[in-house]
């Protein structure tokens, strides 16, 4: 049952501690005197949900020696002792004064442990934490709380530390620790994830400024996608053109297989569509869109049919008439002219070549040899029937 604290008592506690420990004083001034009291465990004649009010703590320094007046005021008006545990205050003399004087004044039942750093009962003495005064006023209850009891590993071993307090907090306030650490445990996961979800949020919308302000270098990398051969001139003379938001540029590019750098773009512009534009001599031009990244690449694709089609009129040099189902070779492929003479055959692009050589066993050439482009079939090729 929680009580508050009695009219006879000033302080619900006294905190006692070795100067080398005031940081984990003040850690532990500060939990007690801000933990709040789950309502469901608040008695209605307690009011406060912050019972552990007020307590006495000292952060500065007191040299060695005979209690002060007013200090023993403080401890008498103290109902509880917490003696910060470890290596320093086992060796303060200060601290042993503190704990003889309450114990005269006060119960030594009423005198809880925290322990910071050290162990109890060690076999080496410099790393006993507790100080040899305990015995000697006869403390029957060496139990205190440890916060290095390793009760949760990663990532919630600061737990470990939360656990420890609230062992104390039980102790003094006489209440059921499962209870409360459920309780204390609920709060902390809810923390975490308020923690987690501002820091997102806070990651996210810095991510969002220095993407959209940060300049990147953006990458255009060229690549002809025709099969190669060796026997055709190599593209060039390729005009690239690039549109995104507010930036358009030009770029004049002597071999298909380049790459384009594109200096200083807003990052924002990444993930926007941009256009792009490919015109070139023997290249064949085309308009596309895509999402602007880091690296990008444009495909360029020769005019295939610069080379490769071949169309004419098979004509009889003498007469001057079309030569109609005649055979001829072109590029070792057996072709036929039509009804009109007209030949019209396309080769693959892996198999053009700058000039073609023809050949029949039925014809003499005037001209046995073809030149692309071909344009149109009113090229005439004559020949005499043998």
């Amino acid at each position: 049952m929680l009580d508050k604290v009695p009219e006879i008592y000033k302080y619900y506690a006294f905190i006692s501690y070795s100067s080398k420990d005031i940081r984990w004083g003040k850690r532990l001034h500060r939990k007690l005197t801000q933990f709040r009291l789950p309502s469901v465990l608040c008695p209605e004649r307690a009011g406060s949900r912050k019972p552990i009010r007020p307590v006495f703590f000292a952060p500065y320094h007191i040299q060695p020696g005979e209690l002060s007046e007013e200090l023993k005021m403080q401890l008498k008006a103290s109902r509880f002792l917490i003696v910060i545990c470890s290596p320093n205050s086992a060796e303060s003399e200060w601290v042993g004064k503190e704990i003889n004087y309450f114990c005269s004044v006060n119960s030594k039942e009423n005198i809880y442990l925290f322990i910071i750093n050290g162990e109890p009962f060690s076999a080496c003495q410099e790393r006993e934490c507790y100080n040899p005064e305990l015995w000697k006023v006869g403390f029957v209850n060496p139990l205190g709380v440890n916060i290095r009891e390793k009760t949760y590993s990663f990532p919630f071993s600061r737990w470990n530390v939360e656990r420890a307090y609230i062992q104390l907090i039980t102790k003094l306030l006489g209440v059921n620790f499962d209870t409360l650490w459920n309780h204390h445990k609920r709060l902390l996961i809810q923390k975490l994830c308020m923690i987690f979800m501002i820091s997102l949020t806070v990651l996210g919308l810095l991510a969002a400024v220095v993407r959209h302000y940060m300049p990147v270098d953006v990458s255009l990398i060229l690549q002809e996608r025709t099969p190669l051969n060796e026997y055709l001139p190599e593209i060039a003379d390729i005009e690239i053109g690039v549109s995104v938001r507010k930036y358009n540029n030009h770029f004049s590019i002597s071999h298909p297989n380049s790459i384009i750098i594109l200096e200083e773009i807003p990052a924002g512009y990444l993930g926007e569509e941009v256009s792009v534009t490919v015109e070139g001599y023997l290249c064949s031009g085309y308009d596309t869109t895509f999402k602007l990244s880091r690296e990008n690449e444009i495909f360029i694709f020769r005019d295939d049919m610069y080379y490769g089609h071949i169309n004419f009129i098979l004509m009889d040099k003498d007469t001057h008439k079309p030569l109609p189902y005649y055979s001829i070779s072109i590029c070792d492929e057996k072709l036929d002219s039509d009804s009109c003479g007209v030949v019209d055959y396309f080769i693959p692009i892996e198999r053009q070549r700058e000039e073609y050589q023809l050949h029949s066993t039925q014809l003499i050439f005037e001209d046995a040899i073809l030149q692309p482009p071909f344009i149109s079939n009113e090229r005439v090729v004559m020949a005499k029937p043998i």
